[in-house]
């Protein structure tokens, strides 16, 4: 099975992700304002689109895995309802979203921290969501959903429920044995 690196910007972060069909399960551009935030917070705009949108890979997380800096992790959460935003604390790379509790299996990899260059081609866009909240015209004159599609629901919970039962909640990098974080929360 191929892999793709991932990790942050000064590379004391590194990871590998499982390129298995059902590992990019889908690839949405979110222009939401808490995912406008987190990159705010970090001093991270670049990581936006032109019209402040994150582009996301979302998948299980017991295809992710980090091989070094695992220790310079970190999360935080926008609001207290959100999900937690995990980052790299050497220099504040954003890296993914997860739900706040380990038993719900799927995380939302940032595409700015996937290796692009791995000679496979990144899984096409399935969408862009939350254009209401979008601080100028959508690039390249796309079309995007206002809010949140009841389609993206259906897409996903069939994979995520088959990953719950397939035991991924458990494999996660981002939550201890227990259901905990991995790393401490920091909000910057």
């Amino acid at each position: 099975m191929s892999t793709m690196a991932c990790g942050c910007r000064c590379g004391e972060v590194r990871g590998e992700i499982e390129r298995a069909p059902e590992s990019f399960a889908h690839r949405v551009v979110c222009y939401c304002e808490s995912c406008q935030a987190f990159a705010e917070r970090l001093g991270a705009t670049d990581v936006l689109d032109e019209a402040g949108g994150t582009d996301i890979v979302q998948m299980s997380p017991a295809r992710v895995r980090f091989t070094r800096g695992e220790d310079r992790l970190a999360h935080l959460r926008v609001t207290e309802e959100g999900p937690c935003r995990w980052y790299a604390r050497c220099c504040g790379t954003p890296l993914a979203n997860t739900p706040p509790a380990a038993g719900f299996p799927f995380v939302g990899m940032l595409a700015s921290c996937l290796a692009h260059d791995s000679g496979a081609p990144m899984r096409p866009l399935d969408m862009r969501i939350m254009g209401a909240d979008a601080k100028g015209p959508i690039p390249d004159g796309a079309q995007a959903f206002d809010g949140f599609p009841l389609r993206v629901l259906f897409t996903l919970a069939p994979r995520v429920l088959a990953w719950r039962l397939r035991g991924d909640h458990r494999a996660s990098p981002f939550f201890d044995a227990e259901g905990a974080p991995v790393a401490e929360r920091v909000d910057p």
